[in-house]
């Protein structure tokens, strides 16, 4: 995973560096997505003045999928890493998901395979007023 990491009002310390790295590993190591690129931007937003400033925000780039782009903001830097990157790990396995699913059975099917498909049941077809020994695929509306 090619990760960038970027840091504005202050300077990034290794070990910030280094717990970046290691949350993305622990949060994005159970997903099995084709991630391009992931950017972790921390900033200080009010470096001078203190208060709920410090602002973390993740984007994954995934292979055919929209972008996912998190921000956390807290008082304490390492707490807005760990939870944006966390909520970005969820929301890009969901996207994953999501692509997977119409992607490779389509959305005409809702997510169903043509092994799932049952026959119409005898109650149904009497809805539908088709003959027993009829196929609705062939029928003409």
């Amino acid at each position: 995973m090619n990760v960038t990491i970027h840091s504005s009002g202050f300077a990034a310390t290794p070990a910030i560096e280094e717990y970046v790295q290691r949350r993305l590993g622990v949060a994005f190591g159970r997903i099995s997505a084709p991630i391009r690129r992931v950017v972790v931007r921390m900033s200080d937003i009010n470096a001078d003045k203190g208060g709920i400033d410090k602002r973390c925000q993740v984007q994954v780039q995934i292979v055919r999928a929209p972008d996912v782009l998190i921000e956390d903001t807290h008082s304490d830097m390492y707490l807005a890493i760990s939870r944006a990157v966390d909520r970005a790990a969820r929301t890009t396995q969901r996207r994953v998901g999501k692509a997977r699913r119409f992607s490779t059975r389509g959305p005409a099917l809702g997510g169903l395979g043509e092994s799932d498909l049952q026959p119409l049941s005898p109650q149904l077809r009497e809805l539908l007023r088709l003959p027993a020994d009829s196929n609705p695929e062939e029928a003409s509306w």
